[in-house]
């Protein structure tokens, strides 16, 4: 994977930030010490399997994406407080899963339930990546498009977490104080 690029929309206006490679995180398990203040955001990613030239249409979008994957973004604070991308990271699930779903993402911590909502708010993902080429002036293979989603971001504490999705994908990690 080349990059990650987080793209979400706040108030109508998309919002995209780029993660540097390391920013990957290879679970089973995150060390929150790593981060100052990590929250938790469930979200869909796509890993493009072609380049998406500038100007790309949807259609030519839609032939560099195979599928989305589950993915949980960690927003960290600056030390300025502001929630950013910067000392963030994300996991990504291992099931490519269809363009075409429906239902709902469900975020656990221990079991409990703390943040849901329906894959169809996300809108449609190959319109947005084909815009954001555009904008960026093109995408490259093994680019990660962190798809936003409209599910507030959570807290992260110890314990574990449990991304559960369509067609019974999940996505799971150890979340630690300290090594």
């Amino acid at each position: 994977m080349t990059k990650a690029i987080r793209l979400r929309e706040h108030d109508s206006t998309p919002v995209v930030e780029t993660f540097l490679p390391d920013a990957y995180i290879e679970g089973p398990a995150v060390e929150l010490a790593a981060f100052r203040k990590p929250r938790l955001e469930p979200k869909l990613a796509v890993v493009l399997a072609a380049d998406v030239p500038a100007g790309a249409s949807p259609g030519d979008a839609a032939r560099a994406v195979t599928g989305v994957f589950l993915t949980v973004d960690i927003l960290d604070a600056t030390a300025d407080g502001f929630e950013s991308a910067a000392g963030g990271g994300f996991l990504l699930g291992e099931q490519l899963l269809p363009l075409e779903l429906a239902g709902e993402l469900r975020l656990r911590l221990d079991g409990e339930l703390v943040a849901a909502e329906p894959v169809a708010r996300l809108g449609d993902p190959v319109t947005r990546i084909a815009w954001w080429a555009s904008e960026v002036g093109g995408l490259h293979a093994g680019d990660a498009v962190l798809l936003g989603f409209p599910a507030a971001g959570v807290r992260a504490t110890r314990g574990t977490l449990l991304l559960e999705g369509p067609l019974g994908a999940t996505l799971s990690a150890d979340l630690r104080d300290a090594a």
